[in-house]
């Protein structure tokens, strides 16, 4: 049997090496170096995401996922 299509391959967590900004939050949040990061690959552009915005947008993902999978139902 082939392997299952992995879909959220551009999306990951990285941890940064330096500070980084918040794509959601430029202006207030800022990522330190070696916290937790969320990055959403989109061709050359790669937005990080602090935990409290990646968090959002993992939720926002999940919904979007789970109407999929209702859908598909």
């Amino acid at each position: 049997m082939p392997a299952v299509k992995k879909i959220l391959k551009h999306v990951r967590v990285e941890r940064a090496r330096r500070k980084r900004t918040c794509g959601r939050n430029r202006a207030n949040h800022v990522i330190k170096a070696g916290e937790n990061c969320l990055v959403v690959q989109n061709g050359q552009d790669a937005p990080n995401y602090c935990l409290v915005c990646g968090s959002e947008v993992l939720r926002v993902a999940q919904l979007a996922l789970d109407e999929l999978k209702k859908d598909l139902n």
